[in-house]
């Protein structure tokens, strides 16, 4: 288990040797997560998320097994205060997720388009 010290908003991992669980501080607000490499994603401890993003292109044993959530999370933590045009209304998506992939606590107000992306529908 890998539990890094964050103290900035963000953090992007690429190209790391595959772990067996990658854990994110409570402390995080911000994360931007592409191709991780980690069997099991815990982001359990981050029940201050304003905005996340997770990519996951990887596929077989490099794919994410498992991505755990925050219980509870508000739709309108993720609510964008300023948004170009380009951006959804909510700064939370997961794309590229395996089929295989287990999400824990993935709120019900985040849907699925069935081609791997979890998003937030605009108001």
């Amino acid at each position: 288990e890998i539990m890094p010290s964050l103290v900035g908003s963000e953090m992007c991992i690429r190209d790391r040797p595959i772990l067996k669980r990658f854990v994110f501080p409570a402390t995080l607000k911000q994360l931007k997560l592409s191709n991780a490499q980690s069997e099991v994603v815990d982001l359990s401890r981050c029940t201050h998320l304003k905005s996340l993003y997770v990519d996951d292109s990887r596929i077989g044993e490099r794919a994410i097994k498992k991505l755990i959530l925050p219980k509870n999370l508000k739709k309108s933590d993720f609510k964008r205060q300023h948004k170009s045009e380009f951006e959804n209304d909510y700064a939370f998506k997961l794309s590229d997720i395996n089929n295989e992939t287990v999400i824990e606590n993935l709120p019900s107000w985040v849907e699925n388009d069935g081609n791997g992306t979890y998003s937030v529908p605009n108001d």
